[in-house]
């Protein structure tokens, strides 16, 4: 085994500088290149086995159709006509009653 050697300063204690070398054994280095070596290409092979693989089952995809974006003019003009119940002066015992053109008849029960 050849150990790979860097420098480093380190203080003595008589406050001059010695030079003492780090030992890292090439073993350790090769393990951790192949470790970070495997580690992408298992996300790689997992990001492409689901790129290629994963399917929409076929009834959701007949219901997830896209969203049309543009609205009838007509859905907001009745929208604008629409009569807001809330601000009839009503009582707890009063139904409302539609009538066949849409208007409202209150029924007073005692």
């Amino acid at each position: 085994m050849n150990p790979i050697t860097s420098p480093i300063n380190n203080s003595n204690s008589d406050g001059g500088v010695a030079s003492r070398p780090v030992v890292v054994k090439r073993d350790y280095l090769t393990a951790a290149i192949l470790l970070v070596v495997i580690v992408f290409l298992w996300i790689g092979f997992g990001v492409y086995k689901n790129l290629t693989s994963s399917q929409v089952p076929e009834p959701v995809r007949g219901l997830a159709r896209p969203i049309k974006t543009e609205f009838p003019k007509e859905v907001f003009d009745n929208l604008k006509q629409r009569k807001n119940y809330r601000d009839m002066d009503l009582n707890e015992n009063d139904r409302v009653i539609l009538k066949e053109g849409g208007e409202p008849e209150v029924q007073t029960s005692q």
